[in-house]
Formats: structure tokens, C-alpha cells, sequence
């Protein structure tokens, strides 16, 4: 099976950054994203790059963390392979409470725009 390779404008749209986001990440993460050069040194993204970008953009953005501790992170650092498995669990389980509550905040929303019309 063959996986099909994404371009640098492939990715900016998929994760919705810039291309020059794109660009730095690949220069901070330096073997991280899997990236390949094509013909005229085009940069090729795996699938899967789209997702460690859109983490690496969390860590930095949402949670505040350095590029340093983005690198030990996602690189291994000096965090044992069980701490990446729990931390691995622990972003699932985050991510299905986000979706709760986004579907909670919109029955509310809901209720209360009902509540409003009476």
C-alpha cells in the first residue's frame, strides 16, 4: 500500500497554519515530521505529519510550553516510554471530555435560547 505524500500547501490547509509556521516547524523538529525532499527540494510531508504539527502547535500555543520541551516531548527526551503512553491516554481522554462538553455547552446554548423566546 502505497501512502501518498503531502505537499508543504497541503499541509498548511490541513492544520490551518501558515506555510511559514510550517516551514520553522520542520527546521525546530528536524527529523520529528518525517519530512522528504522531492525534485527542486520541495518539502513532502507523511500523513501523519499533519497531526504531530497540529500537536506541536498545541504545545506551544495552547499549553505554553518551550520548543525545548516540545523536543522532549515528542522526541523522548528524558521521559520514559510508559510516561508517553500515559501521556497519550491522558490527550485522548482530554479530547473526548472537549467533546462533552462542546455538546453540552450547545444544549445549553439551546435551552436557553428556548427559555429566551418564552
Amino acid at each position: 500500500m502505497s501512502e501518498r505524500w503531502l505537499s508543504i500547501t497541503e499541509v498548511a490547509k490541513a492544520t490551518g497554519l501558515k506555510v511559514s509556521t510550517i516551514r520553522y516547524y520542520d527546521q525546530q523538529f528536524e527529523g520529528l515530521l518525517g519530512v522528504k525532499r522531492a525534485e527542486g527540494r520541495k518539502r513532502l510531508f507523511p500523513p501523519e505529519a499533519v497531526e504531530k504539527i497540529k500537536q506541536i502547535r498545541h504545545m506551544l500555543k495552547d499549553q505554553g510550553m518551550s520548543i525545548r520541551q516540545v523536543r522532549e516531548v515528542l522526541g523522548g527526551g528524558s521521559l520514559p516510554g510508559p510516561v508517553h503512553e500515559e501521556l497519550a491516554k491522558l490527550k485522548a481522554e482530554v479530547d473526548e471530555l472537549k467533546e462533552v462538553l462542546r455538546r453540552v455547552l450547545d444544549l445549553v446554548e439551546r435551552v436557553l435560547a428556548v427559555a429566551a423566546r418564552r
